[in-house]
C-alpha cells in the first residue's frame, strides 16, 4: 500500500515532514502530534499544519497541509478572484493554507488533464469536457498519537450528452496514516474514488473510511476496513446511489457496526463485522421501525428514540438486539 504515484514535481518545495528537524531516535511513545490552526476555532477543518513534538518540547517534523497536497504541482491555473465562471470565498486564501486548492481546467486538453492528474482517468470521460477540479484535505488526529491525513479530488464536468447539466464526473484520492514521530505507517492510493469519515480503533489497528465512487451518470457509495498490522483488507462492500452509508460504531477491536439507509424511506440495513471472526452479519430494519443511532454495549446493539414528554423534557426510549441472535439469524 505504499508508494502512491506522484508526478515529478516542477518546483520543489522542500516541506519540514520531509527532512528531520532533530536526528535523535525518539520512539513515538515519547511524541505528540500538535494541530496548528489559522484560527483560535477548534475545529479540525482549519488545520494548516501538524507538529510532531517529542520530549514535551523538541520539534521533530512538521506536516504542511498546503504543501503536503499530492495534487499542488498540477500544471493548471490555480482558481482566484480572476476566474470567471467560479465565485471563490472571501477567505479562499486562507482556505488554501488548509490543505484544499482547487485548478481551472477550462481550457486545457483532456491529454493534458490526464498527464497531470495522478490517477488513471478513462477515455470515455473526455466526453464530459472537465473544467474544475476541486481537491480537499481532511484530518483525523486520534489521542495525539496517530494522524490520519486524507486528500480527495474532484472533477467537474458536464453528466449529460447535451451538455446542458454539470457534476462531478470523477473522484480520486489519497490516505495517509502517520505516527507521532511524523512517519508514515501507511498509505492507500484511491485511484477511483473518495475517501471520507476515516476512523481508527482504540488500538490503532483497524482503519474505516466510506468511499464515494462516480459510475457514469451515477454514483456509488461503500466501506471498506483495513488492518493496518497486517497490512491488509478485511472487508469492502459497495451500495448503489439509492442508498447512503452512515453511522460507523467501533466497539474496542472486537466490532465495527454501521448502517446503511434508503434515501427515499426510512429502511436501513444493520452491518455488524466480527474483527476476530473476519465475517459480516447483517439485519433488514423494517421501514416501521423508529428506533435509531445503534450503538454496542457488551454482548448487545442498542437503539434509541427520542419520545416527547408532557414537561417537555427529553425523553429517550430503547431497544435491544442481541449479537448472538443477528449472528444466528444471519447464518
Amino acid at each position: 500500500m505504499i508508494g502512491c504515484h506522484q508526478k515529478a514535481p516542477r518546483n520543489k518545495i522542500d516541506s519540514d515532514n520531509n527532512h528531520k528537524l532533530n536526528k535523535t531516535d525518539f520512539k513515538p511513545a515519547n511524541c505528540k502530534i500538535v494541530e496548528i490552526r489559522g484560527t483560535p476555532d477548534k475545529s479540525k477543518y482549519n488545520i494548516t499544519r501538524l507538529d510532531f513534538i517529542c520530549d514535551d518540547s523538541i520539534l521533530i517534523s512538521s506536516y504542511d497541509l498546503f504543501i503536503e497536497n499530492p495534487y499542488r504541482e498540477m500544471n493548471f491555473p490555480m482558481i482566484n478572484e480572476s476566474t470567471d465562471f467560479y465565485s471563490v470565498p472571501k477567505n479562499h486564501k486562507d482556505i488554501k493554507k488548509y490543505g484544499n486548492i482547487d485548478f481551472n481546467l477550462k481550457n486545457e486538453s483532456f491529454k493534458k488533464i490526464c498527464n497531470e492528474i495522478p490517477h488513471p482517468i478513462e477515455v470515455l470521460l473526455s466526453r464530459s469536457n472537465p473544467y474544475l477540479a476541486i481537491t480537499r484535505c481532511d484530518v483525523n488526529t486520534i489521542n495525539s498519537y496517530k494522524v490520519i491525513v486524507n486528500y480527495y479530488i474532484s472533477l467537474y464536468g458536464f453528466i449529460d450528452s447535451l451538455k446542458k447539466k454539470k457534476g462531478v464526473v470523477f473522484l480520486g484520492g489519497q490516505l495517509e496514516v502517520l505516527n507521532s514521530k511524523g512517519e508514515k505507517e501507511y498509505q492507500i492510493c484511491a485511484d477511483n474514488y473518495a475517501i471520507t469519515h476515516t476512523q481508527l480503533d482504540s488500538t490503532y489497528q483497524f482503519l474505516t473510511f466510506r468511499t464515494t465512487e462516480m459510475e457514469g451518470r451515477n454514483g456509488k457509495d461503500g466501506f471498506q476496513i483495513y488492518d493496518l498490522f497486517n497490512r491488509v483488507l478485511l472487508y469492502k462492500i459497495e451500495f448503489d446511489t439509492t442508498k447512503i452509508l452512515n453511522h460507523i460504531v467501533y466497539e474496542r477491536n472486537d466490532y465495527v457496526l454501521f448502517q446503511v439507509s434508503k434515501r427515499q424511506s426510512h429502511l436501513r440495513e444493520i452491518f455488524l463485522y466480527d474483527l476476530h471472526e473476519k465475517i459480516a452479519y447483517k439485519k433488514l430494519l423494517p421501514e416501521s421501525y423508529k428506533y435509531s443511532d445503534p450503538v454496542i454495549v457488551k454482548d448487545c446493539i442498542v437503539f434509541s428514540k427520542y419520545i416527547s414528554s408532557f414537561d417537555n423534557e427529553e425523553t429517550y426510549i430503547y431497544d435491544t438486539l442481541k449479537i448472538n441472535k443477528m449472528k444466528g439469524n444471519d447464518r
